[in-house]
């Protein structure tokens, strides 16, 4: 079952929970690439009220009346990348969370954004020891996942 603080994700869950597995391919394909839109909508739309609600984001129009986006709190960007920073780079336990967020960025090449040279090669050391640690399955496999997304979108933006 899906646990109430991940509630927000209800639309991914409720498409990913089929009698019958999907792949990375179909679920990228279904929620990145159509022509409505309307399946990432509703995950955005899930996740990102309850965060307009706090002030994490601000809502801006879209163009012409389309879809509404979502624009990020930059001082909330500043503390989550802070605690972020925290947790990568002092020693002791890293939360899953944290490990999570650091491979996003570091696979979408957004670490640089936030995070100095030094700073980077520190956290990519981190990574690279926690994925040959006993979460080293978990890692590998979110990694492989994220890298798969990529390379789909990839490939479906060019053939269109």
């Amino acid at each position: 079952e899906l646990s109430g603080e991940k509630e927000a994700f209800r639309p991914l869950y409720d498409y990913l929970d089929a009698p019958k597995p999907r792949s990375i391919d179909k679920v990228t394909g279904e929620f990145l690439v159509t022509f409505t839109n309307k399946k990432i909508n509703a995950l955005l739309d899930s996740v990102c009220a309850p965060m307009a609600e706090e002030g994490l984001v601000t809502l801006e129009p879209g163009f012409l009346g389309s879809q509404t986006h979502y624009v990020p709190d930059t001082r909330s960007v500043g503390l989550v990348i802070d605690g972020l920073r925290a947790e990568l780079l002092e020693e002791g336990e890293i939360s899953e969370d944290a490990a999570m967020l650091a491979v996003l960025l570091e696979r979408s090449s957004l670490l640089k954004t936030y995070f100095s040279k030094f700073e980077q090669s520190q956290i990519k050391a981190r990574l690279k020891e926690l994925e040959d640690g006993p979460a080293g399955q978990v890692i590998r496999e979110v990694t492989a996942c994220i890298d798969a997304m990529i390379a789909t979108i990839a490939v479906v933006l060019v053939a269109h």
